[in-house]
């Protein structure tokens, strides 16, 4: 009886140890695809790191890029400095042109004023 028992016990337990033989078998074949996802994100990692890499160095140009940009929109102008500088030059034509002007009324009283002398002179010599 106590055999009975004990050999009743010992296949109890032989089926404990096969269910959890088999559930070790299923976790290791879990643990297994486990594995091969890790693998698998190890690649997707290493391609993340390297889009990283190019991303950082495309941020790089950038501030350069962006810095030359700095560095040359000092010496932009906006159309509001443009319209004033354009105002100048017309003020500044427009002075020159009063110049011209009046250079040219001296030059043709000068000349009538000489031809008048010369033919004033040619008729009391003559």
């Amino acid at each position: 009886m106590m055999l009975d028992k004990l050999e009743n016990r010992l296949g109890v337990v032989e089926q404990k140890i096969e269910r959890m033989d088999q559930r070790v078998e299923r976790l290791e074949q879990r643990i297994e695809g486990m594995d091969l996802r890790i693998e698998g994100m190890g690649q997707r990692i290493e391609g993340v790191e390297k889009r990283v890499e190019r991303v950082e160095v495309d941020v790089n140009q950038v501030k350069l890029d962006l810095a030359a940009l700095n560095m040359r929109s000092l010496e932009f102008v906006t159309k509001g400095d443009l319209h004033k500088e354009v105002a100048l030059l017309h003020r500044e034509i427009g002075l020159v042109n009063k110049e011209v002007v009046s250079q040219t009324k001296w030059m043709v009283s000068c000349i009538f004023g000489v031809a008048a002398l010369c033919m004033t002179a040619a008729k009391l010599w003559f």
